[in-house]
């Protein structure tokens, strides 16, 4: 009976936890995308992407960041 107890308060931290590792992965992306657009502005003198499938060679492994809620590949869309 203890166990299954502390089980149901375990379940609440677990689900909010699990909401904030998703938040610091999605602003772990939004930084990688920022370094990715400085990155592209520094070698097209000062000019930012205005298509962002542009960035695809400046991320990470050249492929977008995985989305923390879907565990796919991020999709750009113009």
């Amino acid at each position: 009976m203890i166990v299954v107890f502390l089980f149901l308060l375990g379940i609440p931290a677990f689900h909010y936890l699990k909401g904030r590792a998703q938040e610091s992965a999605m602003r772990g992306n939004a930084a990688t995308l920022q370094l990715a657009a400085e990155s592209y502005a520094a070698a097209n003198l000062g000019l930012y992407p205005e298509d962002p499938l542009d960035l695809i060679s400046f991320l990470p492994g050249d492929k977008p960041p995985v989305n923390p809620i879907t565990g796919k590949l991020s999709m750009f869309r113009s």
